[in-house]
């Protein structure tokens, strides 16, 4: 079957001290091709639509997106799009937050929760197809590695008023062997045509204790040279 795969890039300045505002930059491919660029405060894109076409050709829609990177370091996406006319593959990834100084053997954990909607009107439901071996979100570090790919391709068949299914999964918290400079996320699939998928994301690193106390004693040892 033709797929059209819509893209989402999601690119964001860290925020310094991390209760400032920032703006989001957000760039939709379909095929390929550019179809929608823009630059917004990151909490004006809650409740945004817009209707995804290539040629004039509807193919999709983001109901809502929202991307939150800090420098805990925490980044986060909540997400809501809709299928086109056919099975349509959608990507949304934040940008990299970096972190300095880098971690040494930090503790991470990461948590996602998709919930997929039917809303063809039809009883053969619905269907998400995760693009990470068989898992829809992804978190990383350092660029390329994997800390974790979270939440199972899954499906469900329409019955009566059943119009939607949600499933979620976390990693707990465990440790990040080495240095971590920095981390992103991504959420990737097929979502079966005219449905919807929406979710929310996090994924946080912390210093391990040692790491904490050094930070610490740096910190001390600066202002007794200042004084």
């Amino acid at each position: 079957m033709f797929r059209v795969s819509v893209v989402v890039f999601v690119a964001m300045l860290s925020l310094i001290p991390a209760v400032q505002a920032c703006n989001v930059s957000v760039t939709v491919l379909a095929d390929g091709l550019p179809i929608f660029t823009g630059t917004q405060p990151v909490n004006s894109f809650e409740n945004y639509v817009w209707n995804i076409a290539n040629a004039g050709a509807p193919i999709g829609q983001i109901e809502m997106l929202k991307v939150t990177v800090n420098a805990d370091p925490w980044v986060s996406i909540e997400f809501g799009v809709r299928a086109g006319a056919i099975p349509t593959t959608f990507s949304i990834v934040s940008s990299v937050e970096n972190i300095q100084p880098a971690y040494i053997n930090p503790a991470a954990a990461a948590t996602a929760s998709i919930t997929l909607t039917d809303r063809s009107q039809s009883a053969a439901g619905a269907d998400i197809t995760g693009l990470f071996d068989g898992k829809i979100y992804q978190a990383r570090f350092n660029g390329t590695n994997a800390f974790a790919n979270l939440v199972d391709s899954y499906s469900f068949t329409r019955s009566g008023l059943n119009l939607s299914s949600t499933s979620e999964q976390s990693t707990g918290d465990s440790f990040i062997t080495g240095t971590v400079s920095s981390i992103d996320s991504e959420v990737r699939f097929i979502l079966s045509a005219y449905d919807s998928a929406s979710g929310t994301t996090d994924f946080v690193v912390t210093p391990e204790p040692a790491t904490m106390a050094l930070l610490g004693l740096g910190g001390l040892l600066f202002a007794f040279k200042r004084k």
